[in-house]
């Protein structure tokens, strides 16, 4: 304990560097890190299933469904092109953005849509009542811009990396490496498996 205390006494923090976050994986944060985006960057759905109105599907039972036009899809990855209206619905995928007028997202397990792949059905029976935000994740509920993410001096482990990369960051600045030599004196050093003479 004590050599290892004298040897970090002596020792300090290199220069810091901007390095591409694929190349920071074990180096050591020299500035702290805010968010650059919000995450998520905009309101979602947390299921695959029907965008809605709350409202429309107030009463919803297995007996009484309420019955929605369906007026399209929200893939995710694409932004919805068209606005949810009393009594209609939008199929929507998971972590697709929650269309303009919608305000809760109905699963497919709680509708008589099959699950899966198949075709956008015309209208679709909700048995199940929703209320506002359900299903819903709302844009920057996990971080929103600009919060502090992570600190000076943590290292950057997979999870750093990951955190970074999901908050906006293509690059970060760290302390650089430290390059280092070990030399070994004296002759009574062989190669392993070589005899001693």
């Amino acid at each position: 304990d004590e050599a290892q205390r004298r040897v970090l006494d002596g020792v300090g923090a290199l220069a810091a560097e901007r390095v591409q976050l694929a190349d920071a994986a074990g180096l050591v944060l020299a500035e702290a890190v805010r968010s650059g985006v919000a995450v998520p960057p905009w309101t979602n759905s947390a299921m695959d299933g029907f965008a809605v109105r709350a409202a429309d599907v107030a009463g919803a039972t297995r007996e009484h469904p309420a019955v929605l036009r369906v007026l399209g899809e929200v893939p995710a990855g694409r932004a919805p092109d068209a606005t949810v209206q009393p009594d209609t619905a939008l199929r929507i995928m998971t972590g697709a953005m929650v269309p303009p007028g919608a305000d809760a997202v109905v699963p497919v397990e709680d509708t008589d849509a099959p699950a899966g792949a198949s075709a956008i059905p015309d209208a679709v029976a909700v048995f199940a009542p929703a209320r506002v935000g359900d299903h819903v994740r709302v844009a920057g509920s996990d971080v929103e811009a600009g919060a502090p993410v992570l600190p000076a001096g943590r290292a950057c482990d997979p999870a750093a990396i990951a955190l970074l990369a999901a908050t906006g960051h293509g690059t970060v600045v760290v302390h650089r490496r430290p390059r280092v030599a070990v030399l070994s004196t004296g002759d009574e050093l062989v190669p392993p498996g070589q005899a001693l003479a």
